[in-house]
């Protein structure tokens, strides 16, 4: 199994780039498909920066500033590694990890 960081500029731009990853729900509403046997996906969109500020009383003074893009990870298989657009959306391997698979 591989694992991708991706970081589209937009949903719809990762949406157009994984669409083997979504689908319809019951009421035709559009979903990311989170798991098959073939993927696993982790949608986590916007990240922020480590740059709030925080007054004595811990209290939020300024709000971190967000980082550019929207950003998943992605277990999955070769074949479903081969069908991703490396050049417009995996990045590589952040060194701050947010979320991790288990």
């Amino acid at each position: 199994m591989n694992i991708l960081y991706l970081r589209a500029d937009t949903e719809q731009n990762l949406i157009d780039a994984l669409p083997f990853a979504r689908g319809v729900d019951f009421d035709s509403n559009p979903i990311w498909i989170r798991a098959t046997h073939d993927f696993t996906l982790d949608i986590i969109g916007a990240l922020s920066n480590d740059d709030a500020t925080v007054d004595g009383n811990g209290e939020v003074v300024t709000q971190p500033a967000q980082k550019p893009g929207f950003h998943a990870n992605l277990l999955c298989t070769d074949a479903i590694a081969a069908t991703i657009p490396n050049e417009i959306i995996v990045i590589p391997p952040p060194t701050n990890i947010k979320r991790k698979w288990a």
